[in-house]
């Protein structure tokens, strides 16, 4: 879960949007703070307002009394710039001594800056290409009519699965579902097109603020 605070604000999401991010830091100034962490290993993560104003797609660093590794598939921890499963310890989780793998996908560039692809449960195979729901959701963010996203993968007879967006539109805003997968084309992969786009008046969350996977499901 990432949480976000903004002066004495403080909201929780699955994650903060680049799009979010980089929308406070332009009308707020440098106050917007990224938290990252879980119910395993507590807050672990920290993105700082530097942080955010030099690459608003990442989670920060680790804080101190933290270490971290990025897991491979063969178990094996991976080096700079490759995609693993982030692992922590830290002495306040509920191992302590022990690493304990949170589920998520990322990686860490040279500067030591991690940055989250996607959830390892959410990850899903369309014509043999691993694809993270999180990727579309990114770009999604950037189209000015778009105010919130979620995407999710679904079960396809051709490809195994695709992925199918939920979108809310800014007031006054209108959008069809043509219009946006033709500028989608020229934003993403063919395999991250979404095979259907559903207009809804808000995403459904939890009671914890992070998105309801069962509701969207059931719209499908």
């Amino acid at each position: 879960i990432a949480s976000c605070l903004v002066g004495s604000e403080m909201c929780i999401r699955d994650r903060l949007s680049p799009c979010l991010a980089k929308k406070i830091i332009q009308h707020g100034g440098d106050k917007l703070y990224s938290l990252y962490g879980s119910t395993e290993v507590g807050f672990s993560v920290l993105a700082t307002p530097k942080n955010l104003k030099d690459d608003c797609s990442t989670i920060g660093k680790i804080i101190p009394g933290v270490s971290l590794k990025i897991i491979g598939e063969n178990n094996q921890e991976v080096g700079q710039g490759n995609l693993g499963e982030l692992a922590i310890k830290n002495k306040w989780s509920w191992k302590k001594k022990d690493y304990i793998l949170t589920g998520d996908i990322g990686y860490k560039d040279k500067n030591g800056n991690l940055f989250i692809k996607g959830r390892k449960d959410k990850m899903i195979i369309s014509n043999g290409i691993n694809i993270y729901p999180n990727e579309l959701e990114s770009v999604l963010y950037l189209h000015g009519h778009i105010k919130d996203c979620s995407v999710i993968g679904v079960n396809d007879e051709v490809f195994g699965q695709r992925l199918v967006a939920f979108i809310t539109l800014e007031k006054t805003r209108e959008l069809e579902e043509h219009q946006l997968i033709k500028w989608l084309e020229d934003r993403v992969q063919k395999h991250q097109l979404p095979r259907k786009i559903h207009f809804i008046e808000s995403i459904p969350l939890t009671e914890i603020g992070k998105v309801n996977l069962q509701k969207l499901n059931n719209l499908v």
